[in-house]
């Protein structure tokens, strides 16, 4: 039972460590000039079609917002919204 609790409390250790790992800024410069690739691309063969150009956009920036949400909750997991502490 010893050996259990050990086991929980080093399990609860390294997960603690692994949460504190930030996604690093040239991650983040990245994922920003993919992005703003991609809604070029998309305007580019678009260009003829404003519905579809519309469509196509809203639908990318929506994946797109959702992606960089998810990616900052994992950034910081246990972070409760204040700025200050």
């Amino acid at each position: 039972m010893l050996i259990a609790l050990e086991q929980a409390l080093d399990a609860r250790r390294h997960r603690s460590l692994l949460s504190e790992a930030p996604v690093m800024p040239m991650q983040w410069i990245v994922i920003i000039v993919l992005a703003e690739l991609l809604f070029l691309t998309i305007a580019i063969v678009h260009i003829d079609q404003p519905l579809a150009t519309a469509a196509s956009l809203l639908s990318l920036s929506t994946a797109i917002a959702v992606c960089i949400v998810l990616l900052l909750v994992d950034d910081r997991p246990f972070f409760r919204g204040r700025l200050c502490d």
